[in-house]
C-alpha cells in the first residue's frame, strides 16, 4: 500500500473527492488537507510533512490548480524532494503553462468525458511501479529530512542498513523518482561515520596487540639473554616491519583525507543547493501567504509585509504582482495616536486645522494640523470625569467646544487652550418644561447626552439632545432655553440645519420631527421602522435626508407646511449613515448589507453602488466632491472614486472603524476605530483624471491623430471627433453631434498616417472611411467577415483582413473593388504606423514597409494575436493574447526581433507612448504602464470597468483612456511610475509599522528574522 499525497484546486473539491475516494478503495493510503491537518496547526509545515513522507505526489490539473499559488508551492515542494509525481487532468488547460516539473511528464486524463475506471486503473499502475523502490525512497528522504533538521548523528545509517540504502542508491540512478541531493549528502555522512568507528575499533585492536607483543620479548629478554642477539635482530626487524606498516598506515590516511576533503566539498555544494531551494521555498510560502492575507478584511499591512519578505527572499512575478495590487490601495501614514477608548464622535474647526476627537474612555482630545510640515501634534485633552464621552461639537465661530457624556453632563471649552469655561446638566423644574443649570457639585440625574449641535446665532446657541427626549436650545452663557423641545421618545439622531433655522431629530420609535426655531413651529414628516437610524443635511438647499431600517425618507425644509416629504425610497437592509455632496445633487449612503450606494438627490434614484466586506457604519464625502470614505465592521477605512465607484485606498484597522473625517482640503484622511486608534493618512496620491467626459453609452475606442490633431471616440455605434488643447485638454468638454452615426457598435478605430482620413470597423461588419475635410464618408463595399483594418504607410490604401486570413487592399479615393495584393501574405491581425503596416498570422508576424530589397521581415511567433499596435515611429511592434500574454519586438534595419514579454490580465487596448519607453495596457480594471525595455509594470490606474481604449497625445503628455460611460484625460507627469528596485522601499513608505513579536513567532516559527521594513517599528 503507498502513501498519496493529492494536490487540487479547492474549486475541484467535488472531483478530488471522488479520486480520493477511489484511491481508498484499492488500498491506498490517501494524505489530504481535509483529514489530515489537525486543529490550530501551521496548515503549510503540515502540508509539507505529507508531500515529505508521501511514496507519490498525485496533481489534479485544472485551469484553477495550475493558477493557485499553492499548488505551485505544494508541487515546488514535491519536486524539490524528487517525489513520483502523477499528473491526472479533470478539466482542460494548455500544456504550455503548465509547470515545467508537470509539464515534461505523461498526463493520466480523468475529465468527465474520458472512462473513470480507465484511467483509475493506468493511475494504479503508476503508483504501484516499483513499490518497493517507492517505499525505501520515502523512508530514505524522510530520515535524511530529520538528521538535515536536527543536525543529529544518532540519526546517520550505520551497518546493514547502511548497504542496503547505498546499493539501492547505487541502483536507483535511472528509477522514478530519482535520489534526492539530500538523500545522497545524508549516505555519504552515513558512510564517512561508519568508516570512522570502524578506523577507532581497529586502532585500538593494533595498540592492544602492540602492547602483547612487547610484554612478550620483555618476558622473553628476561628468560633467555643467550639469545639477545637474535632477540635483538628480530626487534629490529620488528621495527622495520613497523616503519613499514606506518608507512603505509600514513598513505591510507592522506588517501582519507583526500577523500574527506572530496567529501566536504560535495557537502559544502549540496548545502549550496540546499540553501538556495530553502530561500525558494520560503519566499514561496511568503508570496503563498501574502495572496491568502490579501482577501482577509483588515490583512492588507499583512499581506504586503509577506509579499516585501517574499520579494525580499527572491524576486518573483507572483510576489511583485501582489506588491503591486497591495501599493496601489495603501496610502502614506502620515500620523499614528490613540486614546483609551472608542472613538465616539469627531468634529472640526470652521478653518479646518484643528479637530476634536471624543472617546469612551471619556476624554475628548484636540489635534493641531500643521500642513507646511506634514505633521499632526497634541493641543490638549479634556476629562468628562470618568463617564464615556457621546459628543463633541465646534461653535460656529470656532471660539469654544462642545462635549456631552453618558452622564448627562454638557461642558464647554476654550478651544484655544482646553480651558474648562462652564458646566451644565439637567435639572427637574417645578413645571412641565425642562431647565438647564450649571453644575454644583450635585450627582447629575444620568440621563446620556446623545448629540450636540450648535446654531450660527449671535449668542452662538447649543441644541442638546437627551437620552429621555429632550432637546433643549440654549445660551451657552447663561443657560437660559429658548426653545424646550421635546420629541417624546430617545433620540437616535438630531441636529440644526446649516442655515440655523430648522432642527431636525429622528427617535428611537421611527418619528422625524422637524422645528422651526424662528418660530418655534414643529412639523412631523415621517416615520421609519426599526427607529430613525441616520440623518444628513443639504448643504446647499432645505432639505434633510432620514432612513431607518425600511425607506430613505427625502424632506423640504423651505415650506411652512405639514407635509414636507417630497419622496421615499425602499431598501431591503437598515442604513447607518448618510453624507450628501457638497452641492447637493447627489447623497451617499452605509447600511449593513455591506453597501455603500450613491443617489441621485432630485429623483432618489440609485447612481452607483460599492461593497466592503462587513456592515457599513459610517460614511463622509470630500469638500470637492470627488471623493467618499467609508469605514466599519471589516476593519477597513477606504476611499472610493464618487464619479465612478472605483475603489482607490484601502486602509488596515485594528478593529472596527468609528470616525471618518477628510482634512487639508481633501489631501488628508482621519481614522478612528473602536480600539481608540486615530490615524492620520496623506490621500493626495490618488491619480486623479485631468478631465472626464460622460458618455450615454459605452466607449468602445480612443484613437489620437498622428498630427495630434484631432482625438476620435467610438461610443457604441457613434464616432465622435474631438480637437485637443495643449492647455485644457480639450476645446470642448463634451462629445457633441456624431461624425459618424453606423448601425452597430464600432469593433475598430484607425487614422490614416497623414490624419486626413478615419478608419471604422462595426461588429456588424461594416467598413467606412470617413474624410475629416471634406466631412465625407465612404462604405467599402466587403463580402467576407472583415476581423481587422489599417492604412498603409503611403495613406492611399486601406487594408483589411477576414476570418479566413484573406487581406485586401481598396483606393481610399474609390473603394469599389479591391485592388491586387500579393497572394503569399495571409493575416488576421493588422497596425500601421511611421512607415510600417505589421501583419499578423496565428505563426508569424509580417512586416510591410519601403525599406529593404522587396522581401517582407517575418517572425515566427505562434499563438493568436488579439491585438497589435506599433509605435508612433514604427520601431516598435505589440503583440497580444486573448490569454494576456504581451510580447514586445523592436524593428530596426529590416529586421524584427524580439525584446521582451510579459502576462497581465487579458488586454482590452494597447498603446505605446511616443518616446517608446512606456506601454499602456488597458484591462478589465486597471490601465497598466509598462516599461518597454524590462517588460516590468512601473504604474497601473484603477477603474470600475473595463478599458476599451488608450491613447497617449502626440507629446505624450496626457493619456486618454475610454471605459464604460466615460472619457478620461490623466497628465503623465502626475502618474509617479515605481520600478521593480523601488518597490520595496516605496511599499515600506505606505505601511504604518513592522510585524510585532507575536506576529514573526506565528509566521516564521524560530527563523532568526530582520524587520522587513528597516525604518518602521515594531508595534
Amino acid at each position: 500500500m503507498a502513501k498519496l499525497f493529492v494536490s487540487y484546486s479547492r474549486r475541484d473539491s467535488v472531483a478530488a473527492r471522488r479520486l480520493i475516494d477511489s484511491f481508498k478503495s484499492i488500498e491506498q493510503d490517501v494524505w489530504v488537507d481535509w483529514e489530515s491537518i489537525p486543529p490550530a496547526v501551521d496548515w503549510l509545515e503540515q502540508i509539507f510533512r505529507g508531500i515529505e513522507e508521501a511514496d507519490a505526489f498525485i496533481f489534479l490539473i485544472s485551469p484553477d490548480s495550475l493558477a493557485s499559488e499553492v499548488c505551485k508551492v505544494e508541487i515546488n515542494r514535491a519536486a524539490q524532494n524528487n517525489k513520483r509525481i502523477i499528473p491526472i487532468v479533470l478539466r482542460d488547460v494548455d500544456h504550455k503553462t503548465a509547470p515545467e516539473s508537470i509539464g515534461k511528464l505523461n498526463w493520466t486524463f480523468i475529465r468527465e468525458t474520458d472512462n473513470f475506471e480507465e484511467g483509475l486503473a493506468k493511475v494504479k499502475t503508476a503508483i504501484e511501479l516499483d513499490l518497493d523502490w517507492l517505499e525505501e525512497h520515502r523512508r530514505l528522504q524522510v530520515r535524511s529530512l530529520e538528521w538535515h533538521r536536527k543536525k543529529d548523528p544518532s540519526l546517520l545509517l550505520r551497518g546493514r542498513d547502511l548497504r542496503n540504502a547505498y546499493r539501492m542508491l547505487q541502483t536507483a540512478t535511472s528509477k522514478d523518482p530519482t535520489p534526492t541531493d539530500l538523500q545522497n549528502t545524508y549516505i555519504l555522512h552515513s558512510i564517512k561515520s561508519d568508516r570512522n568507528r570502524r578506523f577507532a575499533i581497529l586502532a585500538t585492536g593494533i595498540a592492544v596487540i602492540a602492547l602483547a607483543l612487547l610484554y612478550f620479548l620483555a618476558t622473553e629478554a628476561r628468560d633467555d639473554a643467550i639469545t639477545a642477539q637474535t632477540a635483538e635482530a628480530q626487534q629490529r626487524q620488528t621495527a622495520v616491519a613497523a616503519l613499514t606498516e606506518e608507512a603505509k598506515q600514513r598513505q591510507i590516511a592522506v588517501a582519507a583525507l583526500t577523500e574527506e576533503a572530496k567529501q566536504r566539498q560535495i557537502a559544502v555544494t549540496a548545502q549550496a543547493v540546499a540553501v538556495h531551494n530553502e530561500i525558494v521555498a520560503e519566499a514561496q510560502r511568503s508570496a503563498a501567504r501574502a495572496q491568502i492575507y490579501e482577501g482577509i478584511p483588515g490583512e492588507l499591512y499583512t499581506s504586503t509585509l509577506l509579499a516585501i519578505d517574499s520579494m525580499d527572499r527572491q524576486e518573483t512575478t507572483e510576489a511583485e504582482e501582489i506588491l503591486r495590487r497591495n501599493l496601489s490601495l495603501l496610502p502614506r501614514p502620515l500620523a499614528q495616536f490613540a486614546q483609551m477608548g472608542k472613538i465616539n464622535a469627531l468634529a472640526f474647526n470652521p478653518d479646518g486645522d484643528v479637530f476634536v476627537t471624543a472617546s469612551a474612555d471619556g476624554t475628548a482630545c484636540a489635534w493641531s494640523i500643521e500642513v507646511e510640515e506634514e505633521k499632526v501634534s497634541n493641543s490638549f485633552c479634556t476629562s468628562s470625569k470618568g463617564a464615556a464621552l457621546n459628543a463633541v461639537a465646534f461653535s460656529r465661530d470656532g471660539s469654544f467646544l462642545v462635549t456631552g457624556d453618558q452622564a448627562g453632563i454638557v461642558q464647554i471649552f476654550d478651544s484655544q487652550n482646553g480651558d474648562l469655561l462652564r458646566e451644565f446638566q439637567r435639572v427637574e423644574p417645578p413645571s412641565s418644561q425642562v431647565q438647564i443649570a450649571e453644575v454644583d457639585g450635585e450627582t447629575p440625574r444620568n440621563i446620556p447626552v446623545r448629540s450636540i449641535s450648535t446654531r450660527p446665532t449671535r449668542a452662538q446657541q447649543i441644541a442638546v439632545a437627551f437620552d429621555d427626549g429632550w432637546i433643549p436650545v440654549f445660551d451657552p452663557n447663561t443657560g437660559d432655553i429658548s426653545s424646550p423641545l421635546w420629541i417624546g421618545n430617545r433620540p437616535n439622531v438630531a441636529g440644526v440645519s446649516p442655515n440655523g433655522v430648522w432642527l431636525v431629530a429622528g427617535s428611537a420609535n421611527g418619528r422625524v420631527s422637524v422645528w422651526n426655531l424662528g418660530t418655534g413651529n414643529r412639523f412631523p414628516t415621517s416615520t421609519h421602522r426599526g427607529g430613525v437610524l441616520a440623518m444628513a443635511f443639504s448643504p446647499t438647499e432645505n432639505k434633510v435626508a432620514t432612513a431607518g431600517s425600511d425607506t430613505i425618507a427625502i424632506a423640504n425644509l423651505s415650506i411652512e407646511s405639514e407635509n414636507k416629504e417630497l419622496y421615499r425610497i425602499p431598501i431591503q437592509s437598515p442604513i447607518r449613515d448618510i453624507a450628501f455632496s457638497p452641492d447637493g445633487t447627489w447623497f451617499v449612503t452605509g447600511s449593513d448589507d455591506r453597501r455603500i450606494r450613491v443617489w441621485e438627490t432630485l429623483s432618489g434614484n440609485e447612481l452607483r453602488a460599492m461593497t466592503q466586506d462587513g456592515a457599513v457604519t459610517e460614511v463622509t464625502v470630500s469638500s470637492d466632491g470627488k471623493w467618499i470614505a467609508s469605514t466599519g465592521n471589516d476593519r477597513t477605512a477606504r476611499v472610493w472614486d464618487a464619479a465612478t465607484g472605483a475603489e482607490i485606498f484601502q486602509i488596515p484597522l485594528k478593529i472596527s472603524g468609528s470616525q471618518l473625517a477628510f482634512a487639508n482640503n481633501d489631501q488628508w484622511l482621519v481614522t478612528t476605530d473602536a480600539s481608540g486608534a486615530v490615524a492620520i493618512w496623506d490621500i493626495s496620491k490618488i491619480v486623479l483624471p485631468e478631465l472626464t467626459v460622460s458618455s450615454t453609452g459605452t466607449v468602445n475606442h480612443v484613437q489620437y491623430s498622428p498630427s495630434g490633431e484631432w482625438l476620435a471616440v467610438a461610443s457604441e455605434d457613434k464616432v465622435y471627433l474631438l480637437t485637443p488643447d495643449q492647455q485644457s485638454i480639450l476645446r470642448q468638454p463634451a462629445f457633441g453631434s456624431p461624425v459618424l452615426d453606423l448601425d452597430s457598435s464600432v469593433a475598430k478605430l484607425v487614422f490614416s498616417h497623414d490624419s486626413t482620413l478615419l478608419g471604422t470597423l462595426t461588429e456588424e461588419n461594416e467598413v467606412d472611411i470617413y474624410d475629416l475635410a471634406a466631412r465625407r464618408r465612404q462604405t467599402v463595399p466587403v463580402t467576407e467577415s472583415i476581423q481587422s483594418i489599417a492604412f498603409t504607410p503611403d495613406n492611399q490604401q486601406l487594408v483589411t483582413s477576414d476570418s479566413n486570413g484573406n487581406l485586401q487592399a481598396w483606393d481610399v479615393l474609390s473603394p469599389e473593388s479591391p485592388l491586387d495584393v500579393d497572394g503569399v501574405l495571409q493575416g488576421t491581425s493588422l497596425t500601421s504606423a511611421g512607415e510600417v503596416l505589421a501583419v499578423g498570422s496565428p505563426d508569424q508576424i509580417i512586416i510591410l514597409s519601403d525599406e529593404g530589397n522587396g522581401d517582407f521581415p517575418t517572425i515566427e511567433f505562434s499563438g493568436d494575436k488579439a491585438f497589435l499596435v506599433l509605435s508612433p515611429d514604427g520601431s516598435l511592434l505589440a503583440s497580444s493574447s486573448a490569454s494576456g500574454d504581451v510580447t514586445v519586438f523592436q524593428y530596426q534595419d529590416h529586421e524584427l526581433i524580439k525584446l521582451t514579454s510579459f502576462r497581465k490580465e487579458p488586454a482590452a487596448s494597447l498603446a505605446f507612448h511616443p518616446d517608446g519607453t512606456l506601454l499602456a495596457v488597458g484591462t478589465a480594471r486597471n490601465v497598466y504602464l509598462m516599461d518597454v525595455s524590462s517588460g516590468k509594470e512601473v504604474a497601473r490606474i484603477p477603474h470600475i470597468s473595463t478599458v476599451n481604449g488608450v491613447s497617449f497625445s502626440e507629446a505624450g503628455r496626457y493619456l486618454a483612456t475610454g471605459s464604460s460611460q466615460a472619457l478620461r484625460f490623466w497628465e503623465m507627469a502626475d502618474i509617479p511610475l515605481v520600478r521593480t528596485e523601488d518597490l520595496i522601499e516605496t511599499a515600506c513608505l505606505s505601511l504604518p509599522e513592522n510585524f510585532d513579536v507575536s506576529q514573526l513567532s506565528a509566521l516564521f516559527e524560530e527563523e532568526d528574522y530582520d524587520p522587513v521594513c528597516d525604518d518602521r517599528e515594531a508595534p
